[in-house]
């Protein structure tokens, strides 16, 4: 019912990620979601006037079973947990929900326990009027609460007029159990569950265990159960990940054989298909569980999270977006995955607010949250930017080889040799079985230096002994242009692309072609350049740099009202990028004669 919510991180704090020289926005986007067309609704978390904070574990599965009745009901919106949980505790206008989460009404109430006996309140209210629509007090026995729980659902329901055939009722109001100690040991175990540490998830076994021994009947607690055993091999808590992915199967199966309408058993199942490359079963299992609550936010993020790892970004997007119009106010993870999946299309302005949201967010961003937001920023010329982002990594994890490399590369990008070559000096000493990019960066960081000689021999020893390294060729082509030796530089060049074609990455790199393409345009070669450049922005298309090339190619073949138009879009792209910028850009270390031509002809294309 709410492994929707799998990754929350409790307490979400906002993580400054840009020095004061170049701070990032408050928020990448304070516009609200629209209202939608159909029914929604926010169900906020019940209070809990009991006296005593230990009961709010009820209160909160309360609120939590009724989202989960309303999700279930075709044509209506329903905010998905997390979001609404932000406002727990929090003296708020409904109005003011209504327009920060886009919904049309809101359901509030109180819980009281006392013994054995529960009261409970409940009122829903039109956000743009603040008016009462309907408004109810239970005085139920303990015993009572799962009936209490669908008699609110269904009353709400009733008054936003959703009319349900008898199968839809039934998949609302699902299957549980009739044991009251069981579902408030579910409850506890899910309080555990969301910490998300080894220590916790340890804890919230226990609770889902000592519920299944009191019904053993109970498939909710199947399947959290086995969502614990896939945290421990997802994040590396136990020393035999595969046995804790089949004993996680196991318990998925069993949920199933008791309940065959378990979506989240089902995308258990994809993801650990998705993990151990059975992508054909991986595919069929996200697609039977979606099928089962399209309008789960979880679901669809799952869905989306399968298709990533098989490397469907594109088809993943939309269903990322889906759960995150269902929670607007997401865990981190949904928006790290979106923003991935716009990285790995090259559609990097759509990219970075969501990786600056998703740092905000967080209150320790994993590194490679830093990595995509700073590529994000150095893909598209915003050189400061990126440095900033890198300098965070780098103060926070002074030993991560990873981030001095991507520092030193957004130093190359600024025109800061120097500081680059220092940067990657120190990630080769923090790791000596060092990527081979950290070799071919440093190469253009010396060639920029005043260093040349130094970045033949090391890129020549290298290519002797990777030969059929893609990205090693790649980055020889890169000096040897540098050095105005065109011919092998072009040759290198194409034997890069022809490698990178053959691999099995799902996506082509853009870079590879953009390479290609300098070698024909320093050769002249204007037709076959604007070709390769086309190709480098058809797989990324907010690469600047390749749309920067095509500038320069259309305008040094003559085709002026071909470059001026391609210019309006680099400025589209970053509308604050200048010639100098681009100038002092060490990626751009041609020959003097070389880069004067290549400006000039960027000059006259419009940039200035």
């Amino acid at each position: 019912m709410a492994i929707w919510n799998y990754y929350l991180r409790p307490s979400p704090t906002e993580v400054e990620i840009a020095s004061k020289k170049t701070p990032v926005p408050e928020s990448p986007d304070k516009t609200p979601p629209p209202v939608s067309d159909e029914p929604s609704i926010a169900v906020l978390p019940f209070t809990n006037i009991s006296g005593n904070p230990k009961e709010d574990y009820l209160s909160d599965g309360i609120t939590e079973q009724i989202i989960t009745a309303l999700s279930k009901i075709p044509r209506m919106l329903v905010i998905a947990r997390n979001s609404v949980f932000t406002y727990k505790g929090k003296p708020v206008m409904v109005q003011q929900v209504g327009k920060e989460l886009g919904v049309q009404y809101v359901l509030e109430g109180s819980v009281q326990k006392e013994g054995g006996r529960l009261r409970v309140t409940a009122q829903l209210i039109d956000t743009k009027t603040g008016n009462h629509l309907w408004s109810e007090r239970y005085d139920r026995d303990l015993k009572d609460l799962f009936a209490l729980q669908d008699d609110i659902a269904k009353n709400v329901i009733t008054v936003l007029q959703v009319k349900l055939t008898t199968g839809q009722a039934a998949s609302a109001f699902g299957k549980g159990t009739k044991n009251l100690e069981a579902y408030l040991k579910v409850m506890k175990g899910t309080h555990h569950f969301f910490r998300m540490n080894n220590n916790d998830n340890e804890i919230a076994r226990e609770f889902f265990e000592e519920a299944i021994e009191l019904d053993l009947n109970y498939a909710q607690a199947y399947v959290l159960l086995a969502w614990t055993y896939w945290n421990e091999a997802n994040f590396g808590w136990t020393k035999t990940p595969a046995k804790s992915y089949e004993k996680a199967v196991e318990l998925a199966k069993k949920a199933i054989s008791l309940d065959e309408r378990s979506g989240f058993a089902y995308m258990l199942f994809a993801n650990v298909y998705a993990k151990t490359g059975q992508l054909k079963k991986a595919m069929a299992a996200a697609k039977k569980g979606l099928s089962i609550d399209p309008a789960s936010s979880g679901l669809n993020a799952f869905y989306g999270l399968v298709l990533y790892n098989i490397g469907q970004f594109k088809e993943a997007i939309p269903l990322f977006e889906k759960a995150i119009r269902i929670d607007p106010k997401p865990p981190s993870w949904y928006l790290y995955l979106l923003g991935s999946c716009y990285y790995k299309t090259g559609q990097f302005k759509e990219a970075i607010p969501l990786f600056e949201m998703a740092i905000r967010i967080d209150p320790k961003p994993p590194g490679w949250y830093e990595w995509v937001l700073g590529m994000s920023y150095f893909w598209t010329v915003q050189n400061e930017e990126a440095i900033a982002v890198f300098q965070i990594w780098v103060s926070r994890e002074p030993k991560n080889a990873d981030a001095h490399a991507l520092l030193g590369c957004a130093f190359i990008a600024a025109g800061k040799p120097e500081e680059a070559v220092a940067m990657f000096e120190k990630a080769l000493s923090l790791n000596p079985d060092h990527p081979v990019w950290y070799l071919g960066n440093l190469a253009i960081a010396r060639v920029g230096a005043g260093q040349p000689g130094k970045a033949i021999t090391m890129m020549r020893e290298l290519f002797d002994r990777s030969p059929e390294n893609a990205y090693v060729c790649r980055s020889l082509a890169f000096v040897l242009i540098f050095e105005g030796k065109y011919e092998k530089a072009l040759s290198m060049a194409k034997e890069a692309v022809s490698l990178e074609e053959m691999s099995p990455s799902p996506t082509p790199d853009a870079p590879f072609y953009d390479r290609l393409g300098f070698s024909h345009l320093m050769m002249g070669q204007y037709v076959e350049a604007i070709t390769t450049y086309k190709k480098a922005i058809s797989l990324w298309p907010e690469y600047v740099y390749a749309h920067i090339d095509l500038t320069a190619a259309y305008s040094m073949a003559g085709r002026m009202e071909d470059a001026h138009s391609q210019a309006e879009e680099v400025l589209k792209i970053n509308p604050k990028i200048t010639l100098e910028d681009i100038a002092k850009n060490g990626y751009y270390s041609f020959l003097k004669v070389n880069k004067e031509r290549f400006i000039n002809a960027l000059r006259e294309a419009g940039l200035k």
